[in-house]
């Protein structure tokens, strides 16, 4: 950032305008970070969702389900991606994402 404004560091007078600027920046990162968490918690007060909506078909669970009765979490992925069915956002299952879907789908 200093580079940008042209000032010269090898000069004190330049380091203490470049380490001013940097301290500037820092407080302004941290100032949105505090902004942007107050404004979150008030939405999520409110009963706003925050994240990503994500929308599995009924039937996808079920056969995750039915598939962990019998399957390993890495078994379950392998079925669901040989019978071409896709997670929420359209992805090949793998046994990590079975594991958080199961766990979503038990707690619902």
């Amino acid at each position: 950032m200093a580079i940008d404004l042209g000032v010269d560091t090898s000069t004190p007078t330049g380091k203490l305008v470049a380490n001013v600027m940097m301290s500037v920046a820092e407080w302004e990162r941290e100032v949105i970070g505090e902004r942007t968490s107050v404004a979150m918690q008030a939405a999520k007060r409110q009963g706003r969702h925050m994240g990503r909506v994500s929308v599995l078909p009924h039937s996808t669970g079920d056969r995750l389900l039915t598939l962990r009765a019998t399957h390993t979490l890495a078994g379950t992925a392998v079925q669901l991606n040989a019978e071409g069915l896709t997670t929420a956002t359209g992805t090949a299952w793998s046994a990590n994402t079975v594991a958080k879907v199961q766990k979503r789908l038990l707690i619902a």
